[in-house]
């Protein structure tokens, strides 16, 4: 059980009157067969979204269209500043943004199968199931809000529950411009390692989906690659988010690191594709130059037997010849010749990506390709781009009939509609147009997650998705990965 031992006292009111009363019971998976079609890795946390004008920015120290991290006590002092504020509130996170999505499309999918024509003995009676484990939010009033809106939106929480005392928090600040700006406070006790309870999780779902913050926790570096070739050990097919640029930036190696175990699927946009690309051109460069060292290694070697071997020779030359005259001697001397290896320079290198133009979202997917074998890359208003199989699908973005109000979590909404689409057996152009189609309806009003009159709207005239499809998509992922 998740106990909730936070006061309510440091939240404002417009925050407590989200926040649930009885505590959610987090599931522990029981070992068998498979529970969950989606089962998320990453941080529980609480989205907190204000329309503000540039002075509260001013006033709150936040530098426009950029990110500050703040302490547990200035955060509230900062909620205590906001109240008023016209804001939302949301469990949040980007992980808990796909997945909410996900538990969205879920739920319109079946209201719309109960409500069609279609005889109950031809209709699906699959859906898809979705769990999220990790952090999952600390012991106080926040942690328990996150988890119980998760609940409410078809996501389960496993594991044993909160194992920090804070949950972290995202203020999201959008100016009359519409340029978001954040202040961040996250749990310093918040650690990712590779337990016995993570295994089983991970044994119990057919898609493993790895938030890309997760990066920034304690222990992630080990027990990620170590995650991702244990779910690829017991048959779990793996997809990794980006987080942002600057965590691909900072952890680009490790990430290269866990896609080289196992990773399927990998999604980011246009920024953090670019990012990776150059780590990507770098560890290239590595394995390149270690090449040419071992090569030189093995050239310096035989030049150096030969040498010895010329050696040899001209030691019993020269005692063949003690016996001759000094006029011979000389003459042999001045006229000899003796043999040696042709210099040999260095190899020569490309340098650094460093100096290089950053690459399209394009480009970056198409070198992503021979790295992980299904690369996502969102690139704005642009579209998007799919690589898998030795295919690069170009995915226009949809326009929807209302315009766009705030961007944020339409990378997140993206995922869910490729994820659920994958998980309905759609081809790669079809995941593509679903995937567009999600994060149009989010940027369509303020806030990062699906809601479900959206959700309906998405799913309308879509098939549900049924084990049969799950497994067609695992058989597309097994191919891709073999190709």
């Amino acid at each position: 059980m998740c106990n909730s031992t936070g006061s309510y006292g440091n939240l404002p009111l417009a925050m407590q009157s989200f926040v649930v009363e009885a505590p959610v019971q987090c599931r522990e998976h029981t070992g068998g067969q498979q529970e969950w079609d989606v089962l998320g890795v990453g941080q529980a946390m609480v989205d907190f979204a204000a329309s503000v004008d540039e002075g509260m920015l001013q006033s709150l120290n936040v530098p426009k269209g950029g990110r500050r991290v703040i302490s547990v006590p200035e955060r509230a002092q900062v909620m205590q500043l906001l109240e008023g504020c016209d804001s939302q509130v949301s469990a949040g996170g980007s992980l808990a943004n796909t997945l909410v999505g996900l538990g969205q499309l879920t739920a319109a999918q079946e209201r719309s199968d109960s409500s069609s024509s279609t005889p109950a003995s031809t209709a699906s009676t699959d859906s898809v199931r979705v769990g999220m484990t990790g952090c999952v939010g600390g012991s106080d009033a926040l942690g328990e809000f996150a988890r119980a809106q998760l609940q409410a939106a078809g996501v389960d929480v496993v594991g044993p529950g909160p194992t920090s005392n804070a949950t972290g928090v995202v203020m999201v600040f959008t100016t009359p411009d519409a340029q978001r700006s954040f202040l961040s406070s996250f749990s310093s006790e918040d650690s990712l390692h590779m337990s016995q309870q993570l295994q089983d999780a991970a044994a119990s779902a057919r898609l493993l989906l790895i938030e890309g913050y997760m990066w920034e926790t304690e222990g992630a570096a080990e027990a990620i690659p170590a995650l991702v070739r244990h779910a690829r050990s017991v048959g779990t097919l793996v997809a990794l988010t980006a987080g942002d640029a600057g965590v691909v930036e900072r952890h680009g190696a490790k990430v290269l690191q866990a896609i080289a175990a196992g990773v399927d699927i990998w999604f980011g946009n246009e920024a953090e594709a670019a990012a990776l690309v150059q780590h990507l051109h770098a560890q290239q460069a590595e394995q390149q130059q270690a090449r040419a060292a071992l090569e030189q290694q093995q050239q310096d070697a035989v030049a150096a037997d030969l040498l010895e071997d010329e050696e040899q020779d001209f030691t019993a030359m020269q005692l063949e010849r003690l016996g001759s005259s000094a006029a011979n001697n000389k003459a042999a001397g001045s006229g000899g010749s003796s043999a040696s290896s042709p210099a040999s320079s260095p190899a020569s290198h490309s340098s650094s990506s460093n100096g290089m133009q950053q690459p399209s979202g394009m480009d970056a997917a198409l070198q992503l390709a021979s790295a992980c074998p299904m690369v996502v890359v969102t690139d704005g208003s642009k579209g998007s781009y799919i690589t898998a199989m030795g295919q690069l699908v170009v995915v226009p973005p949809y326009w929807s009939t209302k315009p766009p109000v705030d961007t944020c979590g339409a990378g997140d909404a993206y995922a869910a509609g490729l994820l659920y689409g994958f998980l309905c057996g759609l081809d790669l152009h079809s995941m593509g147009h679903l995937a567009a189609k999600t994060a149009s309806a989010v940027i369509a009003k303020h806030g990062p997650q699906l809601s479900p009159e959206d959700a309906e709207w998405v799913v309308a005239g879509l098939r549900r998705p049924s084990r049969a499809g799950v497994a067609a998509a695992a058989a597309t992922a097994s191919s891709a990965d073999a190709s």
